[in-house]
């Protein structure tokens, strides 16, 4: 009886394993997100900021006009504060893979933080240029209803990705 059982279990687990895995790659590819894309989308304080203070202008009595120039300084803005943010991100790995070493270099692990410093300080720049842009272009008025800034949930940063594959 125990020889009969034991086979049967590994049949089932490897049954199970196979067709969560055929699932997977099915989902993938009717969402057209692969794993590597939704890290590439994943971004950070800035972006999720950024993100707010769009949607919040689709609430706003906006001109034709308007709307458009907040169209284009968000396509000028967002992916590159999400690549900024997504790169402070991997340096950030690399440090801490690096410092877990057990014979770590103390120069590479300063190089590191300050890359990443810097990396950081883009992605502030560009966030400020791109809210001062919405601002000259919304008028002072309009800007004000934007404001406090929240953030937006990362589900935000696919919807916009998709919205941008779409046009």
């Amino acid at each position: 009886m125990k020889a009969v059982i034991l086979p049967l279990i590994i049949f089932m687990l490897t049954t199970g394993i196979t067709i969560a895995e055929k699932h997977d790659k099915v989902h993938n590819r009717r969402e057209g997100f692969t794993k590597e894309r939704v890290l590439k989308l994943q971004g950070g304080k800035y972006s999720r900021m950024f993100l707010s203070m769009l949607q919040k202008t689709k609430a706003l009595n906006l001109s034709d006009e308007q709307k458009e120039m907040v169209n284009v300084v968000a396509k000028k803005y967002i992916e590159s504060i999400v690549d900024e943010e997504n790169q402070s991100r991997t340096l950030q790995r690399q440090f801490l893979k690096e410092l877990q070493d057990e014979v770590f270099d103390p120069t590479k692990l300063k190089t590191l933080a300050k890359e990443r410093q810097g990396v950081d300080l883009k992605a502030a720049d560009s966030f400020i240029d791109g809210v001062t842009e919405i601002k000259e272009a919304i008028g002072p008025e309009n800007f004000a209803k934007l404001l406090p800034l929240t953030k937006v949930n990362r589900n935000a940063l696919v919807q916009l990705k998709e919205e941008n594959t779409k046009k």
